[in-house]
């Protein structure tokens, strides 16, 4: 399936950059500091299913790379780079996508505030887990600062990379590895993303406020998208797998072993990744609490209301998205919409490439450096009140709008 370019598919969770000729300005990046009291470290997981062939390469197991960011002790030693193996990384990512060669030179420089590999903080005796699905085709390091704002405050965050649905990741020795758009499984995926019929639905999906009318709309979408339903469960099986292997890690044989709280276990997804937590949430009860960023949904929460406390955020342009869904929560909710904001503010390209995603509709109006603050604190908070001890008002800004249900304020 030869891609011309890759569009941003109106509501749902399809995100993807469209291509232009000419360059970004090259602006040199600074990774905003983290306000929380710890020290930050990373380190790098590789884990194999061998109970699970993969539907996009039936002659291996599924392999799941996972990246974590863990509260650490003070060290001397320089952050870790925003790309893994940033030269390999980045040719990868510019050859998948047909960007200019120079279109991210700013990112093989481009340095974090997590260190590799250092001790783990002994300021408590152990950290709340938070694991972390990226949008359809992206990548673990996607939303590294607020990655980074969470170990800061005290907890360990799991990153999962989806093999052949991430544009690279690691494999077990260490080396970048991505996928070809020309997979047979890959382009009847996108088939289904680029379906017009589709869109249209997610169009009606995102304006249409009555809970039975859009419930309708997202049913006729899932029946057109089959795979990608077939995906989203595949993404929520991984995860679980993921706590599995943490569970056995946290045992012993690790420098982690021992730091991880599996009682107190959040999910946070961006587009098809927010789509995979709510599902992972209905199927797998270890997790407590979960937040989607302007994903839609897929999987059976049409037939499964989400049991656990949720939060859905969604852009400004995406009014009702997950309104059938909020509206059918069982426990405490939350749904946030933030003025300015456009699909690609919920992650870190809003920071890296707003010169190019800015006129392209694909990042709003809002002030980066606020936008990152609205996202670090709303997350954090509804973390800390369902997955800690501490208890606190969900911050207020200018550009936030906050439906609550079943909550005791």
């Amino acid at each position: 399936m030869k891609m011309e370019k890759l569009v941003l598919l109106t509501a749902v969770v399809f995100l993807h950059f469209t291509v232009y000729s000419q360059n970004p300005k090259n602006t040199q990046l600074k990774f905003p500091q983290p306000e929380g009291r710890f020290e930050i470290g990373t380190t790098y997981l590789n884990f194999v299913d061998g109970s699970r062939i993969d539907a996009f390469d039936n002659e291996r197991y599924r392999n799941v790379f996972v990246k974590l960011w863990y509260p650490a002790r003070k060290s001397d030693i320089v952050g870790e780079a925003y790309l893994e193996d940033p030269g390999n990384s980045l040719s990868i990512i510019l050859d998948l996508f047909q960007f200019p060669k120079n279109f991210f030179d700013q990112l093989s420089s481009l340095e974090t505030n997590a260190k590799l590999n250092v001790k783990v903080s002994n300021k408590k005796r152990k950290y709340p887990l938070i694991v972390f699905q990226h949008g359809y085709s992206f990548w673990i390091n996607q939303n590294s600062i607020l990655m980074e704002h969470l170990a800061s405050h005290g907890f360990v965050v799991a990153s999962i990379s989806h093999p052949f649905e991430t544009c690279y990741e690691l494999d077990a020795n260490g080396d970048p590895m991505t996928y070809s758009f020309s997979n047979l499984e890959l382009s009847k995926r996108w088939a289904e993303i680029l379906n017009p019929d589709v869109s249209a639905l997610i169009g009606e999906i995102i304006e249409v406020e009555d809970p039975k009318e859009a419930s309708e709309y997202e049913q006729q979408m899932l029946d057109q998208t089959p795979l990608l339903q077939k995906s989203v469960h595949e993404w929520s099986a991984d995860a679980s797998f993921v706590i599995d292997q943490l569970e056995r890690l946290n045992k012993g044989g690790h420098f982690l072993s021992g730091k991880l709280d599996l009682d107190k276990i959040g999910a946070v997804g961006m587009s098809f990744g927010g789509a995979a937590t709510a599902q992972w949430m209905i199927e797998d009860k270890r997790v407590k609490a979960g937040i989607n960023m302007d994903g839609g949904i897929r999987g059976d929460l049409l037939e499964t209301p989400i049991r656990q406390p949720f939060m859905f955020m969604v852009s400004g342009n995406h009014e009702y998205l997950n309104n059938v869904h909020f509206q059918r929560g069982e426990a405490a909710s939350y749904f946030v919409t933030i003025e300015g904001s456009r699909h690609l503010d919920f992650c870190d390209l809003n920071v890296i490439s707003p010169e190019v995603l800015k006129p392209a509709g694909l990042i709003g109006s809002i002030d980066k450096q606020r936008m990152n603050q609205i996202l670090n604190d709303l997350s954090l908070s509804f973390l800390q009140n369902f997955l800690t001890d501490t208890r606190t008002e969900l911050p207020q800004y200018k550009e936030v709008r906050m439906r609550v249900r079943n909550t005791t304020k």
